[in-house]
């Protein structure tokens, strides 16, 4: 599928919108604000118990988490924010970017939020992990149905979203999100120790079952490192003060 353009799977065209406009992803807050919201008024805990379930009951919880909705930089109007992945040596590491909507590469979402009432893609990917992911997401149609009504009913749909996960080449190590200099945030993995953990703000929520039965569910909401291997993602808090050049 090619972001920006109307066009989606069919079965999911009422569901998922890939024409997002530049103005739904320049509105979404910088990372500080955003934790800072739903910390103060104890929004982390009522969506750990409101939609954790249903990931784990519609089998999608090992593809996809929940994000907190930020941006670390603004597009324009012919733009969208895209991911390619990169080599640093043995290491993995994904590079978001904007992407001229007429590059003619092909994007799926990898972050999904609700505006206006519809699902959104506010981020795109060109990776077979994010591919595999929305064909998974796409062969479930009522599972974002239900995810809608839950986040907004519980006025949850304007700080959390649907990302995909990353596995991590290691299972010690962790992915962190470093805005660049440039319009760019480069996500990589990190070691334990490697930067200091104090300053890191969970932006990904993870969640595993945990009864036989697979309908109740764990969540991974803790300090770095000793969730890193569920999913999870973090960034330096100071969204541009903490960036890499």
């Amino acid at each position: 599928m090619l972001a920006g353009s109307s066009n989606v799977i069919s079965s999911f065209k009422r569901t998922v919108r890939t024409d997002t406009s530049a103005h739904h992803y320049n509105a979404l807050p910088l990372l500080g604000d955003a934790d800072d919201f739903v910390r103060a008024n104890g929004l982390l805990d009522k969506m750990k118990l409101v939609v954790g379930d249903l990931l784990v009951e519609n089998e999608l919880n090992h593809l996809w988490a929940i994000y907190l909705l930020h941006h670390h930089w603004e597009i324009s109007s012919n733009e969208f924010p895209g991911e390619v992945p990169l080599h640093e040596g043995n290491s993995l590491a994904y590079l978001m970017k904007p992407v001229a909507r007429s590059s003619g590469v092909a994007y799926v979402p990898c972050l999904i939020g609700i505006r206006d009432n519809e699902h959104c893609a506010l981020e795109f990917s060109c990776t077979s992990r994010a591919s595999e992911s929305y064909t998974a997401l796409c062969d479930r149609p009522s599972f974002l149905q239900a995810l809608q009504s839950a986040l907004t009913s519980n006025n949850l749909d304007r700080h959390f979203g649907l990302g995909i996960i990353r596995p991590t080449s290691s299972p010690e190590l962790g992915w962190v999100e470093f805005t660049q200099a440039e319009r760019g945030s480069l996500l990589k993995e990190v070691l334990p120790g490697e930067i200091d953990e104090r300053h890191l703000v969970q932006t990904s929520w993870a969640f595993e079952a945990r009864e036989a039965d697979g309908t109740k569910c764990n969540w991974w909401d803790c300090p770095p490192p000793s969730c890193w291997k569920h999913g999870n993602c973090y960034s330096p808090r100071g969204d541009h003060a903490a960036s890499e050049g």
